[in-house]
């Protein structure tokens, strides 16, 4: 959770130099924060750490392995990570391990955020696709 606090605050500061970078480009820029925690806490137990990655979208990268794929997914969905489907026919095993994604940031300037948790990972990627692959 501490990493995904300082990946929040990562993004805050990229929103401050927004609008200079902003005037170069003909819509304003796209900065994420994803993140993707296995499993539930225990009672009295400590909390999963999430896998925390970064992305913009106006020059496809960050730290997401597959900066353009996500973005492109991203951008067919104008950046609402709600109305991603991208196998809806695909099948998962019935295993339960909980894929908790979250997404949060601006889109072109919009601030956006989403947080969905996935039955397991298959589940995840059957739906997101590359956006939450990491």
């Amino acid at each position: 959770m501490k990493k995904f606090k300082i990946a929040i605050l990562a993004v805050a500061a990229l929103s401050v130099a927004g609008p200079a970078a902003a005037s170069v480009t003909p819509h304003a820029q796209s900065s994420l924060v994803l993140s993707v925690t296995v499993g539930t806490a225990a009672p009295n137990g400590p909390r999963p750490t999430p896998k925390v990655v970064t992305l913009r979208c106006d020059r496809d990268s960050g730290s997401h392995p597959t900066p353009r794929a996500a973005c492109d997914l991203l951008r067919k969905v104008n950046g609402n990570a709600a109305n991603l489907n991208v196998d809806p026919g695909g099948i998962c095993t019935r295993e339960y391990i909980p894929h908790t994604a979250r997404l949060l940031g601006k889109w072109r300037g919009r601030p956006v955020s989403f947080e969905k948790t996935f039955g397991n990972r298959c589940e995840m990627i059957k739906t997101t696709g590359a956006v939450f692959t990491f």
